[in-house]
């Protein structure tokens, strides 16, 4: 996340440290140096850099930032249709269609950081829209939080945001390409749509996915090397995930695809 000062005091702040147990530590100072927290001590005792920014809370809180697991920037939050998303997307897929697209996802992402969320997990966006505001926040170009991106998840024919925020596999081998072209353009990344979303599911979870990443991993071993975060909507596609899990990777471990 961009920063205008690379050395922050924060004095007189209430601090809830989000420890278990945690009472509130009021009339004490926060260093950040770099953006990370160098000192935490009661007002007076801490080691304050002489060229530091120094802001005074007058005792409001100061709390670590929240981290948002799931995000579409595209969205507004309301419960809408995909509807017809792919010929929207097609239509949209020029330049000034891109940048309507990234203005969107801009204004969001500093909406999540004025809402105190600092870290953003995205679950996929349009056109790659995510991982370009990611890297004009990491450049400095304005302020936002720090965006894990996913670029555009990965789904199955008539599966889950197919044509808005995911792109479609017919098979192992074209989901393998699709990832990699994920990673080429530095998705952070790969979000699998295992089952139909909140706005799209029709019928039980299906195993949409299982033994696919099996197959990638035989037919494309080395690298890259990018994480997958399946998404699922039933506890029957949850199970089946479980199992595949458990015959030879987790949901932290990183997929070789």
């Amino acid at each position: 996340m961009a920063r205008p000062s690379s050395k922050v005091v924060f004095i007189d702040a209430t601090v809830l440290d989000g420890t278990k147990g945690m009472e509130p530590r009021p009339h004490t100072t926060v260093v950040v140096e770099d953006g990370k927290i160098s000192d935490v001590a009661s007002n007076g005792a801490a080691s304050q850099p002489g060229d530091a920014r120094v802001i005074d809370l007058n005792g409001a809180y100061l709390m670590p930032g929240l981290v948002n697991m799931h995000v579409h920037f595209c969205g507004s939050g309301k419960p809408v249709s995909a509807g017809g998303a792919g010929s929207l997307m097609k239509m949209l897929d020029n330049p000034l269609g891109r940048a309507v697209l990234r203005r969107i996802v801009k204004e969001h992402a500093r909406t999540q950081l004025a809402s105190g969320v600092t870290t953003v997990r995205g679950a996929g966006d349009p056109l790659f829209s995510d991982i370009a505001v990611r890297d004009d926040i990491e450049k400095g170009r304005y302020i936002g939080p720090r965006i894990v991106a996913p670029g555009t998840g990965v789904t199955v024919p008539g599966g889950h945001g197919a044509g808005l925020f995911a792109q479609v596999a017919e098979s192992p081998r074209e989901a393998a390409e699709q990832v990699r072209d994920l990673a080429a353009r530095g998705a952070d990344v790969v979000n699998l749509f295992i089952t139909g979303g909140v706005f799209d599911a029709v019928e039980p979870g299906s195993r949409a996915f299982s033994g696919c990443r099996s197959r990638l991993r035989k037919r494309h071993a080395g690298p890259p090397t990018i994480r997958a975060c399946p998404s699922w909507r039933t506890s029957r596609a949850r199970r089946a995930c479980a199992s595949l899990w458990s015959r030879g990777s987790t949901p932290s471990s990183t997929a070789r695809l």
